[in-house]
């Protein structure tokens, strides 16, 4: 075997074991895109849906109108907590499996259904303001998002394989701890997509006004 064939193959290795690794973030990953791109494309289709994404984007220009930033700081990582705070309910039970992809996927929902309505009502003016003044956050918040749901799923999964009659009994004190440990870490991403959010909004929501 040639050796470049040979270094094709490990490279190939390697990318295959760090997808097997890394299974259920692509998984939840593939959710977001999923549910990013139904709310994309059924923004202008529905009417109760565009209604819903107009309450949205008004309610982020109104929490960051004529604020300081540690007033839009606040106001955007509160914002940020209620999801965080449902998957991580979610991880602690059984149904997580189910409700977490959901979860993700409602999240992906909100995102396309901004973008959707920034595009369409606003055109390039619309796309500057998601590029400027949503995107750099939003990315952020998006990979908490995504490490947090990560781990209620698994957290979730370990619950439900509990259930099961094979498996014996076991003391999920020390995991719980791991998970919440885990969770801390999210709130330090969720904090630096706040303060994103602050800086550019509180210097930039003004020139690119809607």
């Amino acid at each position: 075997m040639r050796k470049g064939t040979v270094v094709s193959l490990k490279s190939c290795n390697k990318i295959f074991y760090f997808l097997k690794l890394n299974r259920v973030l692509l998984i939840l990953t593939l959710c977001f895109i999923l549910g990013f791109l139904i709310g994309i494309f059924t923004a202008d289709k529905y009417e109760a849906v565009n209604n819903f994404n107009s309450t949205v984007f008004e309610n982020f220009i109104a929490n960051r109108s004529d604020r300081s930033f540690w007033q839009i700081a606040v106001k955007s990582f509160f914002n940020s907590m209620l999801f965080i705070l449902l998957e991580f309910a979610c991880g602690t039970s059984a149904l997580g499996v189910v409700f977490v992809p959901l979860c993700v996927g409602a999240r992906g929902f909100l995102y396309g259904g901004t973008a959707a309505l920034l595009y369409s009502e606003h055109l390039l003016k619309g796309i500057a303001f998601h590029t400027v003044l949503i995107l750099p956050a939003a990315v952020i918040f998006i990979f908490g998002f995504l490490l947090a749901a990560r781990e209620s799923f698994d957290f979730s999964l370990m619950l439900a394989r509990l259930t099961l009659p094979q498996t014996m009994p076991m003391n999920i004190s020390f995991q719980f701890k791991s998970y919440c440990i885990k969770y801390i870490a999210v709130l330090i991403i969720i904090v630096f997509s706040a303060v994103i959010d602050a800086i550019l909004c509180g210097n930039f929501l003004t020139v690119f006004s809607l």
